[in-house]
């Protein structure tokens, strides 16, 4: 089963860089963000955003009906499901 990616370039590397940041945050600099609760959390869906930015696509996305992708590529992976 391959899944329908509907995360684009930009908003991949944008996920990707926004995400370590704050998995960086969550669980290795806990000085800045001193609640336990809060590092936790902010390590939870940095994780969360970085694995559907490595995998390209986004649950809430799908949700949604939205979709980053260029019109070509977005057909061409659904095409290749079929």
């Amino acid at each position: 089963m391959k899944i329908k990616q509907n995360l684009g370039l930009v908003d991949r590397i944008l996920r990707i860089g926004i995400s370590s940041f704050m998995v960086y945050l969550g669980f290795f600099e806990q000085d800045i963000v001193v609640d336990e609760i809060a590092t936790m959390i902010l390590a939870a869906f940095g994780t969360g955003i970085l694995i559907s930015a490595i995998i390209g696509n986004c649950p809430l996305y799908e949700v949604i009906g939205l979709s980053t992708c260029k019109a070509d590529q977005y057909n061409n992976t659904e095409n290749n499901n079929h």
